[in-house]
């Protein structure tokens, strides 16, 4: 899916160049957002959705971030040491 989110947190992180950050203060963004994604060929929306699908699973997938939490973790438990 093609992901839409506001400029509030970390949304923009998450988002990243996989989909489109609005101003939160600009709901009419959102139409905007929509109306140019219904002018989009198929083909560049599903290269973008393929790009989030990737996005995602490198950074958020839950396997992923057990890892960098586990690292992180030793890390800090070596320091200790």
């Amino acid at each position: 899916l093609y992901c839409i989110g506001t400029n509030v947190g970390d949304t923009a992180k998450i988002i990243n160049d996989c989909g489109t950050i609005i101003n939160s203060q600009a709901p009419h963004e959102i139409c905007e957002t929509i109306v140019s994604l219904m002018n989009l060929n198929n083909e560049d929306v599903q290269e973008v959705c393929k790009k989030g699908r990737v996005h995602v699973n490198s950074n958020f997938e839950i396997n992923n971030i057990v890892e960098k939490f586990e690292a992180n973790y030793f890390k800090l438990q070596g320091d200790r040491k």
